[in-house]
This record gives C-alpha cells, structure tokens and sequence, in this order.
C-alpha cells in the first residue's frame, strides 16, 4: 500500500471545503495521537473520547474500523514514531449556522512527523498565562476545533526557558497548560484539576488517574486554586507525545524533578506501553 500524509474521507486530499463546518465554525473534534512501535498507542481511549465529542457536537461518529484502516494507510511504509491527527467534522453545509441534517461527517487522517523537540527527563519550566480559560460545561472536556484561548495563551511567550504555560479560570484555579493536563503532588496525595467547567479530559490523564488509584497514591479530582501550588512538593504535566513530563518550576516555585510520585508513574505509564 502506497504511504500518503493526509485523507480526507477517505482520499489522499491536502484541503477541504470552503463549505466545511468545521472549517467556518470549528464544528469538529480532533484526536492527537502517538503512533509508535507500529500502533497507536491508548487506540481505544482516542476513539471514546472522540466518541464522547461527537455525541456532544452532535456529529455522527465515523466507523472506529474505517478511522483505523485510514490511520494504517496514512502510516503504511513508515518507520519510526509519528504523530497521527484524526479531525471529524459535521461535513458541509450552507451559509449558517444549522447543520444539513442529510450531510455525512467528514473525516481528516494525517501523519506528522514526530516532534524533534522532547520533554527533557529532568523538567520543564512552565509560564503563568495571562489568557484565562472561559467557562463553558456544554464544552468542558471533549476535544474541539475551538482551541482559541490556547492560540493566544500561546503567544505570550517565545523564550525557550518555556515549556509549557499554565491556563487558569477567572477565579484563579488552575485548569490545564496550553496543551497538556496539570499535575501536582502535597502531602503524597495526587491531585489534578477538575475539568467540569473548562479544559481537555486528557487520555494520558485518565491513564495516570488509574494508574495511581492502582499504586494506592489516591488521586484526587478537585479545584485547584494558584496559591496552592506553592504547597505542593511535585509537579507534572501530560498529553499524548510527551506522556508524563516533570515541572521544575512554576511561578516562582521550584520542584523535585522528577519527584518520588512523578518518577514511580514514569516507570509505570512505560510498562503499560510495553504490554
């Protein structure tokens, strides 16, 4: 099978429709996920996610064995890691905006090269953002096309001393980085924020939450005011290509890094890789 970067249902395509609704209004979700080793790694929690956006968006989810033989395409003949981007939108529609209620989802499958640029093993720092997360439950946790407050978080810094910026919402809690899920560590207990109101449920999140319920740290799902970062030991921030990243420091603040906590969910997310 001949190798291609992109299909657009179903077709080697480079664009789609001035007439796309994801394209007019970021009516779509999206799904980044790592290809290495031969698969996609975390397929099926991808697929729930998307799943769970779709029905949201209300957007008929594609067929999980149609994305799948579209994704093996789009990586046939290809060695070593990739990033592969799976994009459902509602399809075409005329100007306005209510779905054609007869036009199919469309489907957008390409292969990125992989980031030359990793998370280093001993930390990153993290940037304050200014741009807050707006707060909305009807969007809170899936992955859609909207990600303008990530956009213009994202210019606020260009300084390689960055890895990553810290989101936060309008009462000061911390949400999630631009890209990426936040961890922190006090008193040996695990907590992320709570992501009812805004930001991404990320996969690698879910992963780490059931991976520490197993070690028996205790995670916990709950609001995470800035000030409170201050007393916490450890810091970490996830998505699907970095998998767990160490924070050495955050405003001000600096970190173990890794932290015991950080280093043991290391170890464990790759063994879960392996299998």
């Amino acid at each position: 099978m001949t190798p291609v970067d992109c299909l657009v249902d179903g077709r080697p395509a480079q664009q789609v429709p001035l007439t796309d609704r994801g394209l007019q209004y970021g009516h779509g979700v999206f799904e980044t996920i790592a290809w290495t080793g031969g698969r996609a790694q975390f397929w099926q929690q991808h697929l729930q996610r998307m799943q769970r956006g779709c029905e949201r968006l209300l957007i008929p989810m594609p067929e999980p064995a149609r994305l799948w033989q579209e994704v093996k395409q789009v990586t046939a003949g290809h060695t070593g890691p990739a990033v592969v981007k799976i994009t459902v939108t509602r399809g075409d529609s005329v100007r306005g905006y209510l779905a054609d209620s007869h036009s199919p989802a469309r489907r957008i499958v390409c292969r990125f090269p992989w980031p030359e640029r990793q998370s280093p093993a001993e930390g990153i720092s993290l940037a304050l953002c200014r741009q807050p997360v707006g707060y909305n439950p009807s969007l809170a946790g899936i992955k859609h096309l909207n990600r303008l407050e990530q956009v213009l978080a994202r210019q606020e810094w260009r300084s390689t001393e960055f890895g990553e910026g810290v989101m936060l919402d309008q009462q000061k809690h911390v949400i999630s980085g631009t890209m990426s899920n936040v961890f922190v560590v006090k008193d040996d207990r695990l907590l992320t924020p709570a992501l009812s109101g805004a930001g991404v449920e990320g996969v690698i999140r879910g992963v780490v939450l059931e991976l520490a319920e197993k070690l028996g740290i205790g995670p916990q799902v709950a609001p995470v005011p800035l000030h409170q970062v201050d007393l916490c030991s450890e810091m970490f921030v996830t998505n699907s290509l970095i998998g767990i990243c160490p924070v050495k420091r955050f405003n001000g603040k600096e970190f173990a890094s890794p932290g015991e906590v950080t280093a043991t969910l290391i170890e464990q997310l790759a063994d879960s890789l392996e299998q």
